[in-house]
């Protein structure tokens, strides 16, 4: 197990992360472009549209799983965590169960040693997701948004429930075995905590700018 350990902590091992979060930053936006050209222009009632828009959402958390950042066997990151909360922020309840469904099984059928992590992070993603959703969305959707300090507010706000969404992550470690939730935890922090919410404001100020620009 140590020598598993050791083989990530260099350079290369950087260089994945790096390369592993843009390739799944580029697969985020596809659900920007689900928003701005479908989701906003259909009534909101249109239940088909909830059905096809969930199912997309974890067609999309499945491509992100078959390109993570791979620690251990088993034990993998990529930006699930984000495409989840982002798309419950804007989405709402039906596409985000659909979507959490599709990726929990998905992560399931993988298994490993991270299996109950990756299905804790989706729930958790998932509820901080809806949460906003359900007490944020309408008020923010009422602000003049061309004023720089609600600009500002927004983004910050965006920013802000990244970081709980990733909180929750780094809790969710541990569910890990005993044996590797610290090396997990020592190796994967920084990055969880410094990048994540930033991808996650970054996606959601798309959407949210799409939304403006519809209305």
């Amino acid at each position: 197990m140590a020598q598993k350990f050791n083989r990530i902590g260099g350079v290369d091992m950087q260089n994945e992360i790096i390369i592993g979060v843009v390739y799944n930053a580029a697969l985020l936006l596809v659900l920007s472009v689900i928003y701005n050209a479908f989701f906003v222009q259909y009534g909101k009632n249109a239940i088909w549209k909830y059905v096809i828009i969930g199912t997309v959402i974890g067609f999309i958390g499945i491509l992100l799983m078959l390109t993570p950042v791979k620690l251990i066997h088993g034990v993998f990151f990529d930006t699930r965590s984000i495409l989840i909360s982002v798309a419950a922020m804007f989405f709402g309840f039906i596409p985000t169960i659909i979507a959490a469904v599709v990726v929990c099984t998905y992560r399931i059928i993988i298994g490993g040693a991270g299996a109950l992590m990756g299905v804790l992070v989706t729930l958790s993603s998932s509820a901080i997701g809806l949460l906003w959703y359900q007490f944020r969305l309408k008020k923010i959707n009422t602000l003049n948004f061309p004023a720089s300090n609600n600009k500002r507010f927004v983004y910050f706000e965006f920013y802000f429930a990244g970081v709980i969404v990733h909180l929750a992550m780094l809790l969710c470690m541990l569910a890990l075995p005993q044996d590797i939730i610290q090396r997990v935890f020592s190796y994967m922090w920084l990055p969880v905590l410094l990048i994540y919410p930033i991808g996650s404001l970054l996606l959601a100020s798309v959407l949210l700018n799409g939304l403006k620009q519809n209305q």
